[in-house]
């Protein structure tokens, strides 16, 4: 039998981060499709359409900008210690953010912060039982 070169070049090291890239165009490109076509197809004008369009792209960005502070806090504290520093700063922030939801909509400050913090509380909560019970390490 005879070896047989083979001359194609894998980028297998890549495949995570460009999955996750392709993945989440694919989200932002159905998500913004789908409210326009909907919006569209209630009988909306052409200005209203475009708003609702616009506040999918935003919301894709402020997602990006929330995202960077566990990525930073990440980054910044010591092995043993990211899990508890990422979800006390993230808490920190919800109840930031809950709050000014809130401020912003006419609503109680207090009752907003607590609301995001305890749900945002309840999916870190969630997540860590998942990564305790099942153990899997990505390496």
């Amino acid at each position: 039998m005879s070896r047989l070169t083979h001359s194609e070049t894998h980028m297998v090291h890549r495949i995570g981060w460009l999955r996750a890239a392709v993945l989440g165009a694919n989200d932002g490109l159905v998500s913004t499709a789908s409210l326009v076509v909907g919006v569209a197809a209630a009988g909306s004008g052409r200005s209203e359409i475009l708003i609702a369009g616009l506040a999918a792209l935003v919301s894709a960005a402020t997602f990006s900008f929330g995202a960077v502070v566990p990525l930073i806090m990440a980054a910044l504290s010591p092995t043993a210690q990211i899990t508890s520093v990422v979800a006390v700063t993230t808490l920190v922030a919800l109840a930031v953010l809950g709050g000014l939801g809130a401020s912003a909509g006419g609503a109680a400050v207090a009752k907003g912060a607590v609301r995001v913090t305890f749900w945002g509380a309840l999916a870190m909560a969630a997540t860590a039982a998942v990564g305790m019970v099942f153990g899997v390490a990505v390496g």
